[in-house]
């Protein structure tokens, strides 16, 4: 979102200055912001454990299938099917 923002688009060198140090401001509260999140959540699932409840729980991202192989009489069918001649 603000990668997009192009700053040598504004004249005004003081204002570009000031947009420049309220973009920068931006980040570092919305980095704050993240950072507190995590530690509410990481109390709340505490206080949920020491209730004798459990907290939240450790999802890992899905991974993508491999491909499955086809079975070798496939494999033989197919190979077959694409001799010339036939």
């Amino acid at each position: 979102m603000l990668e997009d923002i192009d700053l040598n688009a504004i004249h005004d060198e003081n204002a570009r200055v000031l947009i420049q140090r309220l973009l920068n401001l931006i980040e570092e509260l919305v980095a704050g912001q993240r950072e507190a999140q995590a530690e509410i959540q990481r109390l709340r699932d505490a206080v949920n454990r020491l209730k004798g409840e459990q907290g939240k729980p450790q999802v890992k991202a899905n991974q993508p299938q491999p491909a499955p192989t086809p079975p070798p009489s496939q494999k033989r069918r197919a190979a077959h099917q694409k001799k010339p001649g036939r």
